[in-house]
C-alpha cells in the first residue's frame, strides 16, 4: 500500500467578500434542500422517537463532556458557522477517547476529518443503519458499515440536525485526482497532466469558516481543476470508480518515443502535449477490463505491479512493462457516415434516408440532382453510336441541384506518418437508374465523384463562387471513385485522378499511374477536411446544370501500419 505524502489540498486563506453575507448558508449555495427551525413533520428518514430538540448542533455538542474535543476542533477550525446556521445536517461525533491521537494535527487536517464525519440532511440512527454509504461534506461517500448506530437512543435531536456518538474516527482516502496532485514532481506523466491545468476555486462547495480581520469571507475551500483531459475522466468525481495505472519512468519514456512518429503537429510543445493527453487517456480504466475506457487494448503480459494506492474513487497503479499495440489498436481502421456531414454546398437540395437494409448503420446521404450521359460504345449490329442519356432525381425533371462541384463536407482527423487507402460505398439503387440490357451497360448510370482532401494544419478546402474547389492536398492530383447503379452496394477503393485546373468544373481527366497511386499519406496528426463533390468527369457532366448527382453511405480510411 502506498501511503500518500499529504500535500494541501484544502486553503483556508482565500478571501472574498460579499455584500449580504446572510446568504452565506441559503439552501441554493449548496443545490439541496434543508428544513429549518422546530418541525414537528418530519421526513421518516429523519424522524427521531424523542423531539426534545437540543438547540443547535453547535450547542448540544458544547454541552456533551464526551465530545468536547470535537467541539474544541470544530471551534479551531471555523465550522462551528456551519453548525449553528440553518442549514439541516447529520453528524457522526467521534468520543474524546477516539479523537486523542487527532487533538494535535494541523488545521489543514482537523478540517479534513470534521468533513468526513458532517452530511447534509438529517438521518435518524435508524435510517443510517440501513445505508452503505453516506455523502459527505467532503463530497465523499462514507462506507457506513463500520459504524454501529443505537437506534434506541443515538439520535440526539437538534432543531437544525442530528447528532449520532461513533466510537471511531475515519480519516477521507484521497480521491484519484487528489492523490495523484501529492506526486507532481515525482512523474513526467503526472506532471504533464497538471501543467496545463488550472486551479480554481469552486465557489458553489467551498464552505465559509470565518472572517479575517479585514472583515473579508475565509473559506475552507474547495478546488475543481479545469483540464480538457479531465473534462473527459473526472477524475476527481466520487461517485465514478476507475483504474489509473501510472507508469513508472523509463515505461512511460517507451511509450511515448512508440507514439511519438503518429502524432506529429507543427510544434514539438503541442506534440508533447497530444502524446501525453492520449497515453493517459489509454491508461484510465473500469473496474478490471484490460480495455482502457478510451477504448484501446493495453498489454499487461508482462507488466508487473510496483505498488497501488486505494482512493475513495478507484486505484492508482504504479506499473512497469506495460505496453499498446499500435496496428489495429491505437491506429484503426476510420470510417465516416455518410449522413454525419459538417456542411454542404446548399443543405435544401441534400437528404439523408433511414431504414436501409444494406446501408452502414441503416442511413446514407444523396444529393439530388440530374446527370446527362453521353454514351460512347456499338450498336446491335457492331457500329459505334454516340447517344446521350439523362437521369432525374426519382425520374423528375424539377427539385435538383444544379451548381457543379457541388459539396458535402465532412471532418477527420487523421493521423501522421501514416499512409491511408480510401474506399467508399456509393449506392444509387434508384430503379430508374438501372437500366436491365446485358448489351449496353452503359444506359445504367455510371456515377462518378470525387473527393478533395485538406491535409491537418493546412488551410482547410473552400469552393469559390465560380465553383472551384480549392486547398486540395494536391494541386494536380484528385481522388476518384466509380460506381455502376444497382441495387446491392459495392464497396469502391477510389484512385488519384490528374483534373483539369484550367476550368472552373475541375473534371478528372485521366488516372495516376504513379508511385502511391491509391493512397493518401499524411505528415501531421490533426483534423482534415473533406469533400465529396459531384461534376467528376466531362464524359458524364456536358452542362452545368447536370452535373450529378452524390450517394454516400460511409467512407472507409485503412491505415498502413508494419507490423510492430
Amino acid at each position: 500500500m502506498i501511503k500518500p505524502v499529504r500535500k494541501r489540498i484544502t486553503n483556508n486563506t482565500n478571501t472574498f467578500e460579499y455584500e449580504d453575507k446572510k446568504k452565506l448558508f441559503t439552501p441554493d449555495r449548496y443545490h439541496y434542500t434543508f428544513f429549518t427551525g422546530c418541525n414537528d413533520q418530519w421526513d421518516d428518514h429523519i424522524k427521531v422517537e424523542n423531539k426534545d430538540l437540543s438547540g443547535t448542533l453547535l450547542n448540544a455538542l458544547k454541552e456533551r463532556e464526551e465530545f468536547s474535543v470535537f467541539y474544541t476542533m470544530i471551534m479551531e477550525t471555523g465550522y462551528n458557522i456551519l453548525l449553528e446556521g440553518e442549514n439541516r445536517l447529520t453528524v457522526l461525533a467521534p468520543a474524546n477517547e477516539v479523537l486523542a491521537d487527532y487533538s494535535l494535527e494541523s488545521q489543514e487536517e482537523k478540517m479534513a476529518l470534521i468533513k468526513n464525519h458532517i452530511a447534509y440532511l438529517s438521518y435518524n440512527a435508524e435510517t443510517l443503519s440501513g445505508m452503505n454509504t453516506l455523502k459527505m461534506l467532503n463530497g465523499k461517500n462514507l462506507d457506513l458499515s463500520i459504524f454501529t448506530f443505537n437506534t434506541a437512543k443515538g439520535n440526539i435531536a437538534c432543531n437544525n440536525g442530528i447528532i449520532h456518538p461513533v466510537n471511531k474516527v475515519v480519516q477521507p482516502a484521497f480521491n484519484i485526482l487528489e492523490y495523484l496532485e501529492t506526486l507532481t514532481g515525482t512523474h513526467p506523466q503526472i506532471d504533464t497532466l497538471f501543467l496545463h491545468t488550472r486551479k480554481i476555486m469552486d465557489m458553489e462547495n467551498s464552505i465559509p469558516v470565518g472572517l479575517t480581520e479585514e472583515g473579508l469571507t475565509k473559506y475552507d475551500t474547495v478546488w475543481v481543476y479545469p483540464n480538457h483531459f479531465l473534462d473527459q475522466f473526472d477524475l476527481g468525481n466520487e461517485d465514478a470508480n476507475y483504474e489509473f495505472v501510472l507508469l513508472e519512468d523509463e515505461n512511460y519514456r517507451t511509450l511515448t518515443r512508440k507514439y511519438h512518429k503518429y502524432m506529429l503537429y507543427p510544434t514539438e510543445q503541442q506534440t508533447d502535449s497530444i502524446i501525453t493527453d492520449e497515453l493517459i487517456r489509454d491508461l484510465v480504466f473500469f473496474p478490471g477490463s484490460p480495455t482502457a475506457v478510451s477504448g484501446i487494448e493495453v498489454d499487461f503480459s508482462n507488466s508487473e505491479l510496483v505498488n497501488q494506492y486505494t482512493a475513495s474513487n478507484g486505484t492508482v497503479k504504479i506499473m512497469r512493462g506495460v505496453d499498446i499495440r499500435i496496428k489495429d489498436n491505437k491506429i484503426k481502421e476510420i470510417y465516416i457516415e455518410g449522413e454525419d456531414l459538417v456542411s454542404s454546398f446548399n443543405p435544401e437540395h441534400v437528404f439523408i434516408r433511414s431504414h436501409l437494409p444494406w446501408a452502414r448503420g441503416g442511413k446514407d446521404v444523396i444529393v439530388a440532382s440530374r446527370y446527362e450521359q453521353r454514351v460512347d460504345t456499338l450498336d446491335a449490329e457492331g457500329n459505334p453510336y454516340t447517344a446521350t442519356n439523362r437521369f432525374f432525381w426519382k425520374g423528375t425533371s424539377n427539385a435538383y441541384a444544379n451548381g457543379f462541384n457541388f459539396y458535402l463536407e465532412y471532418k477527420v482527423r487523421l493521423n501522421s506518418n501514416v499512409d491511408y487507402d480510401i474506399y467508399w460505398v456509393a449506392n444509387d439503387d434508384f430503379d430508374i437508374h438501372i437500366i436491365d440490357n446485358p448489351v449496353y451497360r452503359e444506359d445504367t448510370l455510371q456515377l462518378y465523384q470525387k473527393l478533395y482532401i485538406s491535409l491537418p494544419h493546412e488551410e482547410p478546402l473552400r469552393r469559390d463562387d465560380s465553383g472551384k474547389i480549392y486547398n486540395n492536398y494536391n494541386d494536380s492530383l484528385v481522388f476518384v471513385g466509380h460506381s455502376v447503379a444497382c441495387t446491392a452496394p459495392r464497396e469502391v477503393k477510389l484512385k488519384k485522378y490528374y483534373f483539369d485546373q484550367s476550368t472552373d468544373r475541375q473534371f478528372a481527366t485521366r488516372i495516376y499511374e504513379g508511385e502511391n497511386s491509391q493512397i493518401l499519406s499524411v505528415s501531421k496528426m490533426g483534423e482534415s477536411t473533406f469533400y465529396v463533390c459531384n461534376t467528376a468527369v466531362s464524359k458524364i457532366n456536358l452542362a452545368s446544370n447536370y452535373a450529378g448527382f452524390i450517394f454516400l453511405d460511409y467512407i472507409r480510411l485503412i491505415p498502413r501500419i508494419e507490423e510492430e
